[in-house]
């Protein structure tokens, strides 16, 4: 996976003279809005994990491809161990990624697999966020149940205040005698 890693950053730094080639444009964005927009929460995750698995696959087409064309032993050995990394990968997205069909929503790899690993991310950071609110709300409902916590009611603020006011009168009292 590290070597995957590192080639397809020294594949990038070749391939691109301007940083701006590596990021997809706002209409990738709206093509991708569009798509999902009548999907429900199931079908979008099924989505979006299967255009990241698409991209892996591609990436490590393009990564094998590069090191073959090295034309050396080296790349030759390193081409054999990212195959070895993912069996069978290199087989089953050869003749997609030579058609480039893979190529949703950008005319170029480098595009796409930035848009797509930016999405990714995006929904693993949300996935969970729903299920993260009910847990702050119902750790809300059990620590409002304890006295200093809660509001009136429970005690709490409530309780300090009616203290505050008592220590008041007993000072103003005394002060009166």
């Amino acid at each position: 996976m590290l070597l995957h890693i590192i080639i397809q950053k020294f594949h990038r730094t070749l391939n691109r003279s301007t940083p701006a080639e590596g990021k997809a444009g706002l209409s990738a964005y709206k093509a991708f809005q569009k798509q999902i927009s009548a999907m429900s929460e199931a079908e979008k995750q099924a989505y979006v994990t299967g255009l990241k698995e698409t991209m892996d696959g591609m990436a490590l087409v393009q990564d094998v491809l590069m090191l073959q064309g090295m034309g050396n032993e080296m790349g030759d050995r390193l081409a054999v161990q990212a195959m070895k990394s993912a069996p069978g990968v290199f087989e089953a997205c050869y003749e997609r990624y030579q058609r480039g069909d893979y190529l949703t929503f950008t005319d170029s790899f480098w595009q796409e697999q930035s848009l797509i690993e930016e999405l990714y991310e995006e929904w693993e950071k949300t996935a969970g966020y729903g299920a993260y609110l009910q847990s702050v709300q119902e750790r809300g409902s059990v620590l409002g149940g304890i006295g200093i916590f809660g509001g009136t009611a429970g005690g709490g603020r409530g309780v300090f205040l009616r203290q505050e006011r008592e220590e008041k009168r007993g000072g103003l009292r005394r002060a009166l005698r």
